[in-house]
């Protein structure tokens, strides 16, 4: 939509439809096409009024608390392998930043009941910082912190949500695991939800440590940022 060419005699929006999905985007996470739809609507600012209608309204930044030995062993810096120094590699290391996967392509488990961190009404975007607190509803380790982002077409209807996170009940019946995922020795619960197959990416943010879960509460703080056209999410 927003690489069509607009009209020379368009001199207002009364409705814009289009879809967060950009070309050369498919790897990147929700948060981060979330972004990237801001700034093209921002781009038709002066064809924008008060009574334009948006599809979709809003977007909600969603997250979760899994663990996944995996992803977390994967990420970590190294020292020395079979007596060789390779820590010099430890440079290339992403560090503490959100990066794109498919969560579904890993073993793991949701440890806490999904999140909402924060809204953002694209009639009226603002930078905005929030705390919630996560509950914690299985045992387990603390590996990572999951993000996604769950679009409503029309507030009006309660059921037009569309999820780029794909979580749901375990175990998924329709879903295969692939060999992988069967291979990685995760502790199975007949009541985790788990992330299942979807074409979209999740945001995942390591934790410092590999924490046993003690508490029922964590706290996690999220900040957007409409000007520079970022979103992020930690736990504190």
């Amino acid at each position: 939509m927003f690489n069509a060419k607009v009209p020379q005699n368009l001199k207002s929006v009364d409705v814009l439809f289009a879809e967060p999905y950009f070309k050369g985007g498919e790897r990147r996470w929700g948060g981060e096409n979330c972004m990237m739809f801001c700034s093209k609507i921002a781009e038709l600012g002066p064809l924008l009024n008060k009574d334009t209608v948006f599809l979709p309204a809003r977007a909600s930044l969603m997250g979760a608390l899994v663990e996944c030995p995996s992803l977390f062993a994967r990420k970590q810096c190294v020292s020395r392998v079979l007596e060789f120094d390779v820590s010099k590699f430890n440079r290339l290391h992403e560090g503490d930043v959100i990066f794109a996967d498919q969560m579904w392509r890993h073993g793991h488990r949701v440890l806490s009941t999904p999140f909402r961190l924060l809204d953002l009404d694209f009639a009226r975007p603002k930078s905005q910082e929030v705390q919630v607190t996560a509950e914690i509803k299985e045992s387990g380790r603390l590996h990572a912190l999951v993000l996604w982002v769950d679009y409503t077409v029309d507030d009006s209807d309660a059921n037009s949500v569309w999820s780029t996170g794909g979580l749901a009940e375990a175990p998924v019946a329709s879903a295969k695991p692939s060999l992988k995922a069967k291979k990685q020795k995760v502790a199975k619960s007949p009541s985790s939800m788990v992330f299942a197959p979807t074409c979209w990416y999740q945001g995942v943010r390591l934790l410092p440590g590999s924490e046993e879960t003690t508490g029922t509460q964590v706290r996690v703080s999220a900040q957007i940022n409409t000007r520079t056209l970022q979103m992020d999410a930690q736990v504190k």
